[in-house]
């Protein structure tokens, strides 16, 4: 089957026909919104007598914080025209810091305990602010830049995982090459700026990864699972 037939066959298909990720172990339960139970007012928190940092306001901070790389992002934006991407780019800041004020507002009014709204949910709305400023994807030439990067890089790092002979040391070699990966996320404002001062390399942010154990640190029952 060619590339296009599998794209046409892909396209035919009702979602319906989609089933769960078949790895989930618990398919009905499974939240994608990491540390959802965080996403609650700070003076919650401390009633219930949890942890209170992080908190819902820290949660709004980091994303209101993120507004201002994202418009510098939107403003580089190629694809529109100069004096309409800089209207667009001011119009997606105001929307989107008039949103987060809003949900903190409400929720600290509400002394909300239900952490109904999450990481995901802000993601959503910040997309949904771009795209109502007319912006459909402001990432588009910098993920075409960097996959073309990752391409170049790809042989030298399956050469550098073929030298780990012991599958245990192997697999962490992988899951560190993921984390360096998953650190060059743009959505976050510090990144974002280092990517404007001099962009980001591979091997160097893998190699500046903090020492174990981490925050939260099951790479030995990862790792146990993976090599039994």
């Amino acid at each position: 089957m060619t590339v296009a037939e599998t794209h046409e066959l892909l396209a035919s298909q009702s979602c319906t026909s989609l089933v769960p990720l078949p790895q989930l172990l618990h398919v009905q339960s499974y939240n994608p919104n990491a540390l959802l139970d965080t996403y609650v007012p700070r003076s919650v928190l401390e009633k219930s007598g949890k942890p209170t940092n992080p908190a819902l306001e820290d949660w709004i901070e980091i994303f209101r914080h993120s507004i201002g790389s994202f418009k510098q992002t939107a403003e580089a934006d190629a694809s529109r025209p100069q004096a309409e991407r800089q209207r667009g780019a001011d119009q997606f800041a105001s929307t989107f810091l008039s949103m987060v004020n809003e949900i903190e507002r409400q929720a600290l009014e509400r002394a909300d305990s239900n952490g109904s709204i999450g990481c995901l949910e802000l993601c959503r709305m910040r997309e949904d602010a771009l795209r109502a400023a007319g912006f459909s994807d402001i990432f588009l030439a910098i993920k075409q830049q960097e996959n073309a990067t990752a391409l170049a890089l790809l042989p030298d790092v399956c050469a550098d995982l073929d030298q780990h002979t012991e599958q245990r040391m192997r697999w962490e070699a992988v899951l560190r090459g993921v984390f360096a990966g998953n650190i060059f996320d743009l959505g976050c404002a510090a990144t974002t700026a280092a990517y404007h001062e001099g962009g980001i390399e591979f091997h160097a942010t893998r190699d500046k990864l903090v020492e174990r154990p981490w925050v939260i640190d099951d790479l030995d029952a990862l790792l146990d699972r993976l090599c039994r």
